[in-house]
């Protein structure tokens, strides 16, 4: 397992997240304990690496986990409590190509990460254990896959601190769960533990505290196996063509499959079938 810095000059513990590799996985875990907040630094450092790791061909699979006891308790109230949003320079940041004031752009920032995750066409899996609350739950909806363990604690909590979600929580909830029961989640602040929460489908799996690493891994072990042209194309076909009628939907999966048809995974595929055997794909 090799380890890769945000910032090779750094303590690892003063980075906000740390990354390590295994194979073709990347590891993200978030590195700001007990709680894993989400402060200013911690999602420079998400933005910088994700699109890094979307383009390392030797990665194929990205999992986001926290730890050593949660997963994350959302954004750092007392950061932005303290000012710190006003004071950093947002001049770089622009929302539709004018800039905006920091509240809006400290928004926005968080928005754009958690729809550059969800639009990723390389498998993402949240692996939650403890709290995984407010921006917590809203980055994780973001994955491909959710893997929560027992005695964890997942919701939107955010009306009893006076405000509404903000990082696109409240619609990806409703596509996961359903109208009725995100409104109820949302509303409520009601937070849920991994059995309910997989019985509703907010999470794939649920699992025993002490497995959470062991299933997390031999998941993203097995998507890293797949065809990488293949897992593109269904990834597209899914995220692009899911809310669009039937036949447009049809096409956007004709385009994505076209784009892998004749590659030399799609016929390594093919000879591997008819010679039963585990087919070994390369990406092209």
């Amino acid at each position: 397992m090799s380890k890769v810095h945000i910032n090779p000059t750094a303590n690892s513990n003063d980075e906000p997240i740390l990354v390590t590799k295994h194979d073709k996985v990347a590891i993200i875990q978030l590195n700001a304990p007990p709680m894993n907040l989400f402060s200013l630094d911690t999602v420079d450092a998400l933005e910088k690496i994700l699109p890094e790791l979307e383009s390392d061909n030797n990665v194929r699979c990205i999992v986001l986990r926290g730890g050593p006891k949660h997963f994350s308790g959302g954004a750092n109230l007392r950061q932005i409590q303290g000012g710190a949003v006003g004071k950093r320079d947002w001049s770089k940041f622009q929302y539709r190509g004018a800039p905006v004031a920091p509240e809006e752009a400290f928004l926005r920032q968080r928005m754009a990460l958690c729809n550059y995750v969800e639009a990723m066409r390389k498998p993402t899996i949240a692996s939650i254990q403890g709290a995984c609350v407010g921006g917590g739950l809203e980055l994780s909806l973001c994955c491909t896959f959710r893997i929560a363990s027992n005695g964890c604690k997942i919701g939107l909590p955010e009306i009893n601190r006076g405000f509404p979600p903000a990082w696109g929580g409240t619609v990806r909830l409703v596509k996961t769960v359903g109208k009725p029961r995100a409104m109820e989640m949302a509303l409520r602040g009601r937070l849920l533990d991994a059995p309910e929460a997989e019985k509703i489908g907010l999470v794939h799996f649920a699992t025993k505290p002490e497995e959470l690493e062991k299933v997390t891994m031999e998941l993203a072990v097995e998507l890293s196996k797949k065809a990488p042209l293949a897992v593109a194309g269904i990834m597209e076909a899914v995220i692009n063509g899911a809310d669009q009628p039937v036949l447009e939907g049809v096409e956007i999966e004709y385009r994505a499959q076209r784009k892998s048809a004749g590659s030399r995974d799609s016929k390594e595929g093919i000879k591997a079938f008819f010679e039963k055997r585990e087919a070994v794909f390369i990406g092209k």
